[in-house]
């Protein structure tokens, strides 16, 4: 039997748990959108670190306050010497002075007090494929030439970094997952708040031959009816929110060497965002009804 649309309508608009649902809806989906478009720039925040960093090295050479000791310029050489010829390092450079001031301007904004500090230099080593060069066995080749030298291995903090990100996005599918339970239980409420508020309603319908499938095929279109407009809000608002971080971050990460296939699973995972909350409130405005309706005479 056909139910009219509205037949149920204004029992699902005077309901205050209404406005719960509502909420719930749009907090979830605005969380998971934001965690996703967190998750997919941290991703390219690490794939970029990755291709680029793990198998380089840094030394730090300091500065020297003594005007008569070896210039800045030539311990950076024989510091470059000595790297150059040993057979694990593929490419061995100075990093510019300019440049690691650059590196520096994002946590020191006044440029005048980042020219009048005594910057180390960098040195730039790139290893072989498979080379064994730790840090340690590094620093202890070079101290013979300079002692007071710092070596960083950008490996072992990026190792670090992955599994950052991977209890993150462990985090973010139990918040998600939280949130969608929270979703079953707003709109569960809902569809029991309505039956019982429309009980001679609903066995008025049994009487004039409704089936229970149909009575819960049209909780079901209420359900996304109401889940839809609050989905589309959260989804808007959490991939704002997302892009607006990733804008004020836009100094430390580039994305712009990922492919089309990262972009298209980062746009299909945000917008099955809203989708699954959709269908996860029309499905439990199913199975609630469904087996509530049997209580009703």
């Amino acid at each position: 039997m056909a139910l009219p649309k509205q037949i149920f309508a204004p029992a699902f608009a005077q309901r205050k748990t209404r406005w719960l649902s509502l909420l719930l809806v749009g907090v979830m989906v605005y969380v998971a959108s934001f965690t996703i478009g967190i998750e997919g720039m941290i991703s390219a925040f690490t794939l970029t670190w990755d291709q680029t960093m793990d198998r380089r090295m840094s030394v730090e050479v300091p500065t020297v306050e003594d005007e008569g000791a070896t210039p800045q310029s030539e311990r950076v050489k024989q510091i470059i010497s000595v790297i150059a010829a040993m057979p694990e390092v593929a490419h061995v450079e100075a990093v510019p002075d300019d440049q690691t001031r650059q590196l520096l301007k994002p946590w020191i904004g006044q440029t005048e007090l980042l020219n009048s500090l005594p910057l180390p230099s960098l040195v730039d080593i790139e290893r072989r494929p498979g080379a064994v060069l730790s840090a340690a066995d590094l620093t202890d080749r070079l101290k013979p030439v300079i002692n007071n030298i710092q070596v960083d291995d950008h490996a072992a903090w990026l190792a670090d970094l992955v599994r950052l990100v991977r209890g993150l996005m462990i985090v973010g599918g139990i918040v998600i997952a939280l949130m969608a339970l929270a979703v079953v239980f707003a709109v569960s409420l809902l569809c029991r708040v309505v039956i019982a508020a429309e009980h001679k309603t609903i066995t008025l319908l049994h009487l004039m031959g409704a089936y229970d499938d149909d009575i819960a095929q049209h909780f079901q279109y209420h359900a996304t009816r109401l889940a839809a407009p609050a989905a589309l809000a959260g989804f808007t608002l959490g991939i704002g929110s997302a892009g607006l971080l990733a804008l004020l971050l836009r100094d430390v990460t580039d994305a712009s060497f990922l492919n089309w296939t990262h972009w298209a699973l980062l746009g299909v995972g945000s917008l099955s965002i809203p989708l699954a909350a959709i269908v996860i409130a029309a499905f439990a405005a199913r199975v609630t009804v469904g087996r509530l309706l049997h209580t009703v005479a």
